[in-house]
């Protein structure tokens, strides 16, 4: 009998069945696919590095460093360019910086004295949460519904693709519920985290080729407990194991599913409830010019709240950051679609390029026509953690011990998240 069975060799599959195998468990990973790395993938178009999924790593995701130094790939690290510290927000048709410092709130635009001075009491705010609570309701809990309005749907949506008013906020960011348990504010949570590691990159980062760099390093590692064009079609809980059809039956202790929620909810008849879950579909319209042609703002790029645009999401500016991923060019990433716009990655590539550049013209002043195009779907989407998330992960884990539910789906959607969990001893 196995130890364990991991179905999906997505990024929080396979860094668990790194970790396990690490730790001398018997371990296997089973993949429907013919490729491992689930919504990371990195094409190499013309030159280009265009990602389908994750652009980069945070400045926080210390852990997901620490695994690329243990798989030995440190030397593939490329740290962002020191512009990509400079996020920007869609405010009354002009881009206005985010304040990066505290000190630089009172001279932003982007909020009015009043809502100002009802964000910085934030540190005084008593009120207790609301079961269930969603994004929206946590911030303008905290900070006040100005905020709230204009920072967190905007945020929510660059980050899932979704609503600020239906995620649930401690599945979707268990972190900022964290940190008002410990600490009663959000303020002080921030105030008083550990420092940054002095052996971790300061600002955003990828590898050299992109991010499916990480996934083909962790897949090398674990190649030989890897199984893929291996779908597996049911699993049955007999007792203390559980048994997972496939290509052969395989009996294991502990099972972890880290597939999207739709395929999970056929493999038991108490997962069908996985299926209400629901997705944000993205369509992502990389577009370049050659270097000098457009300019290059020193950013990270923008978003927008859905008051200011409703056929966007927010752009991307590629190249400030990682000018390797497009040599010679400026290169911008368009976000469109999500719970604001599904039905956009119905349209056909020149619909989907025609409404970018028609984005970047109105946003940007862009009038040249770029000399390259791409467009990369997302048809499935990003899972949301609409309200009751946390009530249907917990009820069933209790229904089935030994199931473990992990990952993109179901425990947090950035990279960070992904490893994060996956390095978790239960």
């Amino acid at each position: 009998m196995i130890e364990t069975v991991i179905v999906g060799a997505g990024l929080a599959g396979l860094t668990l069945a790194h970790r396990l195998k690490s730790e001398g468990q018997e371990v296997r990973v089973l993949e429907a696919s013919a490729r491992t790395g689930g919504s990371i993938a990195t094409d190499q178009v013309d030159g280009m590095t265009i990602e389908r999924g994750p652009q980069a790593c945070p400045t926080t995701a210390i852990a997901v460093y620490d695994l690329i130094s243990a798989l030995g790939a440190a030397e593939q690290v490329v740290v962002a360019q020191e512009a990509a510290r400079k996020r920007f927000l869609l405010h009354d048709r002009r881009l206005e910086p985010l304040p990066q410092k505290f000190k630089d709130v009172a001279k932003s635009p982007l909020l009015g004295m009043r809502a100002m001075g009802r964000a910085m009491s934030e540190p005084l705010v008593r009120r207790a949460p609301d079961p269930g609570e969603t994004v929206y309701d946590f911030i303008a809990r905290r900070f006040g519904p100005a905020v709230a309005e204009r920072f967190a749907t905007a945020f929510v949506a660059g980050v899932y693709g979704g609503d600020a008013r239906e995620l649930e906020v401690g599945a979707a960011f268990e972190d900022w519920v964290s940190a008002e348990r410990r600490h009663g504010s959000l303020v002080r949570g921030m105030m008083n985290k550990a420092p940054h590691p002095a052996h971790a990159p300061r600002n955003l980062f990828t590898l050299k080729g992109g991010m499916v760099r990480l996934t083909d390093a962790l897949t090398a590692s674990v190649h030989d407990t890897l199984a893929l064009n291996s779908p597996v079609e049911r699993i049955e809980h007999q007792g203390n194991h559980f048994v997972v059809h496939g290509a052969q039956p395989l009996k294991a202790k502990k099972v972890v599913i880290t597939v999207p929620p739709l395929p999970a909810s056929r493999l038991l008849p108490d997962l069908a409830d996985l299926a209400a879950i629901p997705s944000a579909p993205i369509a992502g319209v990389h577009l370049a010019w050659p270097a000098g042609t457009v300019q290059e703002q020193a950013g990270f790029g923008w978003l927008a709240a859905p008051e200011e645009r409703k056929d966007v999401l927010g752009t991307l500016w590629v190249t400030a950051g990682f000018p390797g991923h497009a040599p010679g060019h400026v290169m911008k990433r368009v976000m469109l679609g999500g719970t604001r716009d599904p039905s956009a990655v119905a349209l056909d590539d020149a619909q989907l390029i025609e409404r970018a550049r028609r984005v970047l013209r109105e946003v940007e002043g862009i009038q040249a026509p770029p000399v390259f195009a791409h467009v990369a779907r997302s048809r499935i989407g990003i899972p949301q953690y609409v309200r009751g998330h946390l009530a249907r992960m917990a009820r069933l884990k209790r229904a089935h011990p030994g199931l473990r539910f992990l990952g993109w789906g179901y425990t947090g959607v950035g990279v960070s998240h992904c490893v994060q969990a996956a390095m978790h001893r239960d």
